[in-house]
């Protein structure tokens, strides 16, 4: 699988958890427990109720592309890609395949976890019927 990847959030207190859970090949996101419901990017208080108390919780880590921009000025090409949780935020991330001109809006992506410098992992998704 090809595919050069960068990083794409800034490391900060809020969201530590979540790359603390990355590095060991688990997705995370914030969740509130009074709504019930998980958004991204971690906030002081949860946008769908305004509640200031909430929990990292884990995500499936299953979604579907909601949109795709392939950067083929680079080598191998970089993809961007908005992804739609199965949770119901969206994430922004890079997407890996064989071959980028198969990636397409409306597919099933799965999250996988890159080694960026042997202690920080990138969080990436690929298709699901790849192996």
């Amino acid at each position: 699988m090809s595919g050069k990847t960068q990083n794409l959030a800034d490391r900060t207190p809020e969201n530590a958890p979540f790359w603390a859970a990355a590095a060991e090949g688990r997705l995370a996101l914030p969740y509130c427990e009074d709504c019930g419901t998980f958004h991204w990017l971690p906030r002081g208080q949860c946008p769908h109720c305004g509640n200031l108390q909430w929990k990292w919780r884990a995500a499936s880590g299953r979604g579907t592309v909601h949109s795709v921009s392939i950067m083929h000025r680079e080598s191998p090409p970089v993809t961007h890609a908005i992804v739609l949780l199965e949770e119901g935020v969206a994430m922004m991330t890079h997407l890996l395949a064989d071959d980028a001109g198969s990636l397409r809006t409306g597919m099933k992506v799965t999250c996988v976890f890159q080694p960026l410098n042997g202690v920080e992992h990138a969080v990436l998704f690929k298709p699901e019927t790849e192996g």
